[in-house]
C-alpha cells in the first residue's frame, strides 16, 4: 500500500517531529536535574497534541449548535477555558522522583509534561487564557502538527 504523504508532508512533519523533541529535551525535573528524553517521548506527545486538537474541534462544533449551554455557576472561566481545564485533569501526574525518572527514561513523558506540551502547542489555549507572546505558555515556536 502506497503512502497518502507526499514530499511536503513528510518534511513538515519531520520539522515538527525535531521541534517536539527539541522542546520535549528542555523539560527538567527540578529536584533531580533530569531531563525527558524527547527521542523516545515525541511521538506519543504529538499524539497527544493531534487528539487535544480533535477533542476541541469537536468541543466547538457541539457548542456552536448548542449556544443555550451556560458555564459551570461560580466557576468564574469561560467555556473555553473550562475545556482546557478538563482536559488537563485527565492526565494529572503525582508522583515520586523514582516514577518520574522512569517516565523521562521510557517511552511516556509523565502526564504534566504530555499536558504541558499539548496546550504550550495549541494556539485556542493561549487565546482562552489570554497568554501573549513572551508569556511561559507561548513558545517561540510552536510544534503542533495541527496549525
Amino acid at each position: 500500500m502506497g503512502s497518502f504523504w507526499n514530499e511536503t508532508d513528510v518534511e513538515y512533519y519531520n520539522k515538527k517531529s525535531k521541534c517536539y523533541i527539541r522542546q520535549l529535551s528542555e523539560y527538567k525535573h527540578g529536584q533531580l536535574n533530569e531531563t525527558v528524553n524527547g527521542v523516545k517521548s515525541y511521538e506519543e506527545c504529538l499524539d497527544d497534541h493531534s487528539g487535544l486538537f480533535l477533542a476541541y474541534r469537536a468541543y466547538q462544533k457541539y457548542a456552536a449548535h448548542h449556544p443555550e449551554e451556560k458555564p459551570l455557576p461560580r466557576m468564574n472561566m469561560t467555556k473555553d477555558q473550562l475545556f482546557f481545564m478538563s482536559y488537563a485533569q485527565g492526565m494529572c501526574f503525582v508522583g515520586s522522583d523514582e516514577q518520574w525518572l522512569g517516565n523521562v527514561n521510557g517511552t511516556y513523558a509523565n502526564g504534566n509534561l504530555r499536558i504541558l506540551n499539548a496546550i504550550k502547542n495549541t494556539e485556542e489555549f493561549a487565546k482562552a487564557f489570554n497568554c501573549k507572546k513572551g508569556d511561559y505558555m507561548v513558545p517561540d515556536e510552536r510544534c503542533g502538527l495541527w496549525e
